[in-house]
């Protein structure tokens, strides 16, 4: 168990407000970086753009899916939108990381806490 399940479970979430920022700004940079591999995606796949080396935007966002780095060679695109055998685990990556950016935002009373809490759910 985590030092954070702990504290929740003692009922003291207010002391988990620290780190629930920090997870959320390293959030929000791989967010930021699988949108740029999705961009990347697309405009490789779309016109005749010569891929981008983002290995640099990789390490700087500490990433652990190498496959986003291969994703931007094998997409294709179909009529008008994308194809990628990845673009499903590209998904599922964007709603956990999305979920630990509105994680600050649990248990708060504010109506728009809650507002923006209900947006993450989607």
């Amino acid at each position: 168990m985590e030092k954070s399940d702990v504290v929740a479970a003692l009922g003291q979430n207010n002391l988990l407000g620290p780190a629930r920022i920090k997870a959320a700004l390293a959030a929000n940079d791989r967010l930021k970086f699988m949108l740029t591999a999705l961009q990347a995606t697309a405009s490789t796949a779309t016109a005749d753009h010569a891929r981008p080396d983002l290995q640099k935007e990789y390490t700087a966002a500490r990433m652990d899916a190498p496959w986003l780095l291969q994703m931007v060679t094998t997409g294709t695109a179909v009529d008008k939108g994308l194809q990628s055998t990845d673009l499903s685990r590209l998904g599922a990556l964007l709603a956990t990381d999305l979920a630990a950016m509105a994680r600050p935002l649990e248990g708060s009373a504010d109506a728009a806490d809650t507002k923006l809490l209900s947006r993450a759910d989607h």
